[in-house]
């Protein structure tokens, strides 16, 4: 029985169609968004950055322990800057949506 079972379980999916299944929901989330105010736009990030900025230090330690290369204050440093430029990119991206 259990043979029968495994016969009529579905095959998993591929990498492939995960993948295609988390665009279509990226695509679908993208146009919820772009519905948002500038205030909701702006909540978002402000969270998305303070989130960021809770962990810069855990991340540059991981960096550096990772790479066994760095200093922790210079990578930390570096995550806030690349941060910033994630958002301004990001928020200029908002209108093509």
């Amino acid at each position: 029985m259990a043979k029968q079972e495994a016969k009529n379980a579905p095959e998993p999916k591929t990498e492939v169609e995960l993948l295609q299944e988390k665009i279509a929901a990226m695509r679908e989330a993208q146009k919820v968004f772009a519905t948002f105010t500038e205030e909701q736009v702006d909540k978002i990030f402000f969270e998305a950055a303070m989130a960021a900025n809770k962990q810069r230090i855990p991340l540059a330690k991981l960096a550096c322990e990772e790479t066994g290369m760095g200093v922790v204050e210079d990578r930390s440093s570096r995550i806030i800057m690349l941060l910033s430029i994630c958002i301004m990119l990001i928020r200029r991206l908002r209108p093509l949506v």
